[in-house]
């Protein structure tokens, strides 16, 4: 369609014969900065993930998201071919502001339940941000 998605026909087999058949759009996300895995990568610790690069300019709001399940959420206020997070239900893990060198870092505690775990994490910046809106690729983390 105009919105470059595809639309595809699902169908499932919920046991025997029966089938669910379902629609699913599409929506090509084009990363326009990158976010770096965390360091240690370990749970239980202190952790640090930055974005930089793309289009972030200093003073911009980066806002990092998690979740476990991949899929989709919207942005409030930004057209979703500019933004979207490729996580179902995604959770606010914190933002950080853009220094002069174009980098946004934050740190955080992972809990220890996370060990094992596959992570979703992706990074956005918003409509009232120098940088307009935009977002990271999806990064996917087994912490330790």
């Amino acid at each position: 369609n105009d919105n470059n998605q595809i639309a595809v026909n699902v169908r499932a087999r919920k046991g025997g014969n029966f089938f669910i058949a379902y629609a699913a759009v599409m929506t090509p996300v084009n990363p326009v900065f990158e976010l770096v895995e965390p360091v240690p990568g370990v749970a239980g610790a202190l952790n640090t993930i930055v974005a930089r690069g793309g289009n972030l300019e200093p003073g911009s709001v980066v806002s990092f998201y998690w979740g476990v399940h991949g899929g989709g959420t919207l942005l409030p206020n930004c057209d979703m071919l500019d933004a979207v997070l490729q996580i179902e239900n995604a959770h606010f893990a914190g933002s950080a502001v853009v220094d002069d060198n174009g980098v946004a870092t934050l740190e955080g505690m992972i809990p220890a339940k996370a060990a094992g775990m596959n992570i979703l994490i992706q990074a956005v910046t918003g409509p009232g941000s120098p940088s307009g809106c935009g977002q990271s690729q999806l990064v996917v983390v087994k912490f330790e």
